[in-house]
Parts: structure tokens; sequence; C-alpha cells
């Protein structure tokens, strides 16, 4: 599915949580309710951009606090997508966009595109980095008392 430009978006906006499965597939759709929760402003819609977008990010890292590339995002489809869509169903923000496609988490680029993102994206590579040398100082332990 193509996402319509910031320009061609039509408000009001609306947000739409997507199980992660769906959201790579099937999210030009919505048929399983249970798979969907849409937040859509009620009797105030939203009717700025840069303020729906904020929103989805904040959402996506809340429902994804480990997401460090798209590529390991959707590997196993455990999580979930926030994506905006405008008055005409048109999507017109992924939030998953933020994160980077693969491995080069900090380049230069997305360090001076999404500063905080690259910043937060490292101290989790760190921490991964440092659980996986004790779960291995923990093993290796537990081989040396069997």
């Amino acid at each position: 599915m193509q996402t319509v430009s910031k320009e061609q978006a039509v408000a009001p906006f609306k947000l739409a949580i997507i199980d992660l499965l769906d959201a790579n597939h099937y999210a030009d759709f919505f048929e399983d309710k249970w798979r969907y929760a849409w937040l859509t402003g009620g009797f105030a819609p939203i009717i700025e951009y840069d303020i729906i977008t904020n929103l989805a990010d904040r959402i996506f890292w809340a429902l994804n606090p480990e997401a460090t590339t798209q590529e390991e995002w959707y590997k196993d489809d455990a999580g979930y997508d926030v994506r905006v869509y405008d008055k005409n169903n048109h999507c017109v923000y992924k939030a998953h966009e933020i994160l980077p496609k693969s491995g080069a988490i900090a380049n230069e680029e997305y360090a001076k595109q999404f500063p905080k993102n690259a910043e937060r994206l490292k101290r989790l590579t760190l921490l991964r980095e440092k659980a996986s040398k004790k779960l291995e100082e923990i093993k290796n332990k537990n081989k040396d008392v069997i």
C-alpha cells in the first residue's frame, strides 16, 4: 500500500493500531475488529498532521519498546504498527518508518533526521549487548557447577 504524502492528506485524521502480522499483509482493509484499534478524536477530531504523527510515534514506542530496526521489528510478527489515515481513509503515515531499515542503526543520515531515536537505539543496542554478555556468564557459571 502506498502512503499518501503529507500535502495530499485531508484532515481530520485518525490513528489505527494494527497487529503486526496484519500491518505487513492486510493493512489495506480491516476485517477482524479484535486485531485493530481506531483512535479518531471523537467529538474533537485531530486536524493537525504534525500532532497526529507525533502521537503515532509515541504510541509506537510504547507498544514496541525494544524495536531497533524495521528488519528486526517485523521478523517474528510480534508487535504493533501505528498508522495515520486521513478523511478519505488513505494511509498518510506509518510509524514504523522512523526505524532504520536494517542494522545500520545510527548512520549519519538517520541520526540527523531522528536524533532522539538514534540515541535511543544506541542505548538499546548497548543494553542488549550487556544482557547477552551477562547471560553468557551465567550460562558458563552453570556449566562449571554441573
